[in-house]
């Protein structure tokens, strides 16, 4: 296993690497595609500058000819119009073509700015044939292969886990129970079925004892399978527990309600758990039962708990083994969770239970070896299910636990008294409502009139008959 998370840590840091020269890469290829553009700049687009002419050179436009002055010789002429290099005018004005040496040099003037303006687009990385453009892709596959490595080697190693608990109390079971592993799929029971709800989670259903109607046990695994929550795990450790909950039968045991867990998970249990909310108060130390002060208590019969946690065999268990068992949690009105406000009103489905919770090997570092001590657990959970069905309750709690639910359940029945009320008062409303509306609506006066009258009849009934209860009630 050693092996395993060594393997599991060099794939991540693989990819660690792997993102870090991204960008690195990115960055190296755009500075080389700059020093490319830059040469290509200069050798291919220079500008070649011309320089204006001068007065001297400047060759003005032609003489103009009227239509007297054409002869024939200028028809004869095949298009070409020859001009002498030493060409000069006789009469030339300098005023006359200030404008025209004005507009040569703007013209040249913005020829230069066009020039310097011209930028070319830089041409985006994805449409380069190189490798550099596919560094994305490739740390995109390398991720999910690490992901799927990750995936079959957490799942496999959960898969081991749980067989290892199966053969190390397979034949414990098998002798306390008729019916070890059934599945529930065929009429006829079946035996020896470890169930996967899934890639982390295994429960086992095991039936056919004096006094139990089932028990349930499930093992829930961390999440080895996910590479996110294997990441979450080196910063803050989980331990992969075992949750035992064994069913009792109705009148195979009395009525008190008990846990015995740490601190953290005894704070949550008394918010979260409907029983233990209702019924129990506040919380005892567990030095007071000569347990670890990691411990508390949360009882309602002072006599179960010392009956139960005052034991000798769970004292020594403990102690010997502090920190394995999270919680265990005794009751006979186990509901699950507290119910949402809707259903907070109904009368919630009881049964009795005995839940024990363990906590396998260290936080982060679970071995198949680790599963080999969890057979004296089994032994704990049925060491206390049948001092369950033997334990009694005293007269005096008998009476008191009998109070605590009769307490709840006229509780209970208030809530569904008010809600009842607050629903008829919602319908009287809603039909005093129509009827208002049926009556504004009438068109014809004399219809109106007579709802009007039997309204006002109903309303003076009423009256007369709350004053006659009145009157009976005082006499």
């Amino acid at each position: 296993m050693v092996v395993v998370k060594s393997y599991r840590l060099l794939l991540v840091f693989i990819l660690l690497v792997v993102t870090y020269r991204i960008p690195l890469s990115f960055a190296k290829q755009n500075l080389e595609d700059f020093d490319d553009f830059a040469e290509f700049d200069e050798e291919e687009f220079e500008t070649a500058e011309v320089d204006p002419p001068t007065e001297d050179e400047w060759v003005g436009p032609p003489e103009d000819k009227s239509e007297d002055s054409v002869t024939e010789d200028d028809f004869e002429m095949d298009g070409k119009v020859e001009v002498e290099d030493n060409y000069e005018f006789e009469d030339f004005d300098q005023e006359e073509f200030v404008g025209a040496q004005l507009d040569s040099e703007n013209l040249q003037t913005n020829r230069e700015k066009t020039e310097e303006k011209l930028t070319f687009a830089k041409v985006p990385p994805s449409l380069r044939r190189n490798w550099g453009t596919y560094y994305f892709e490739l740390a995109l596959i390398i991720g999910m292969l690490i992901y799927f490595l990750s995936f079959l080697l957490g799942r496999s190693k959960n898969s081991t886990l749980a067989q290892a608990w199966y053969k190390a109390n397979k034949e414990r079971l098998e002798r306390e129970f008729s019916i070890v592993g059934d599945d529930g799929t065929s009429k006829e029971p079946t035996s020896g079925v470890l169930m996967k709800e899934s890639d982390h989670s295994y429960v086992m259903w095991c039936s056919g004892r004096i006094g139990v109607e089932g028990m349930l046990v499930q093992l829930r695994m961390v999440k080895r399978q996910d590479l996110i929550n294997f990441l979450q795990r080196m910063v803050k450790p989980v331990s992969d527990q075992i949750v035992i909950r064994v069913t009792m039968e109705k009148d195979d045991m009395d009525n008190y309600v008990l846990c015995l867990a740490q601190k953290k998970s005894a704070s949550r249990l008394h918010k979260d758990m409907n029983d233990l909310s209702l019924y129990i108060e506040g919380k005892k130390k567990a030095e007071d039962y000569g347990l670890p002060s990691s411990y508390q208590v949360l009882s309602e019969i002072g006599e179960a708990s010392k009956a139960f946690i005052s034991d000798q065999k769970v004292l020594s268990f403990i102690q010997w083994n502090e920190g394995v068992l999270e919680y265990m949690h005794i009751t006979d009105q186990y509901s699950g969770e507290k119910p949402s406000e809707d259903d907070a009103k109904k009368v919630p489905e009881t049964s009795k239970c005995l839940i024990f919770c363990f906590n396998v090997g260290k936080k982060g570092h679970v071995t198949s070896k680790d599963f080999a001590p969890s057979e004296e657990w089994m032994k704990l959970v049925l060491y206390c299910v049948e001092k369950a069905r033997r334990f009694k309750l005293s007269r005096e709690a008998k009476n008191k636990s009998d109070k605590n639910r009769q307490r709840i359940l006229e509780g209970y029945n208030k809530l569904a008294h008010q809600q009842r009320t607050e629903q008829a008062q919602l319908r009287k409303e809603e039909r005093l409502k129509a009827e208002t509306e049926k009556y504004m609506n009438e068109e014809d006066p004399v219809k109106a009139r007579k709802m009007e009258e039997k309204r006002q009849k109903k309303e003076q009934a009423k009256k007369l008959s709350k004053m006659k209860a009145v009157k009976i009630k005082s006499s």
